[in-house]
């Protein structure tokens, strides 16, 4: 006689799934560097996010990068280029910057980092003649 086959029960273990916004007004000619907090846990990124309006005008470059030091900087401090950590893009694109006219840009990805204790940063840089709100957001996975 032939055992009935009994499959094994399936145990799908919940993930947590973190949206982290950055949202800023950034003035004329000047560029901001705003990081999330201390990720302490395995995790990898999933998506990004950026919201181009109407009147960016291609004038917002975004800047998704990652390191471990908080090099954050309030808008009205001025930054001389991006911070010396790791880009996120720049494996695939030697122009890993991302810019915009009417348009929600998303970036599916899946970078992983399996030590945690990192820092999710966005440089943003304002090119136009006035000042600009900007909306991103980063969707990160718990490993």
């Amino acid at each position: 006689m032939v055992e009935k086959f009994v499959a094994p029960k399936f145990d799908l273990k919940a993930r947590r799934v973190v949206t982290i916004p950055f949202r800023a007004n950034l003035a004329t000619a000047s560029d901001i560097c705003d990081a999330t907090n201390l990720i302490t846990y395995p995790f990898r990124i999933i998506e990004v996010e950026m919201i181009f309006t109407d009147d960016s005008n291609h004038l917002i470059e975004h800047v998704w990068l990652v390191g471990r030091s908080y090099v954050g900087f309030a808008a009205t401090t001025p930054i001389a280029g991006l911070p010396g950590i790791d880009n996120l893009f720049r494996r695939e694109s030697p122009a890993a910057v991302f810019r915009g006219r009417s348009i929600i840009r998303r970036v599916p990805c899946n970078f992983e980092f399996p030590e945690g204790m990192m820092r999710v940063h966005l440089y943003t840089r304002n090119y136009g003649p006035y000042a600009l709100d900007y909306a991103a957001q980063v969707t990160i996975e718990a490993m």
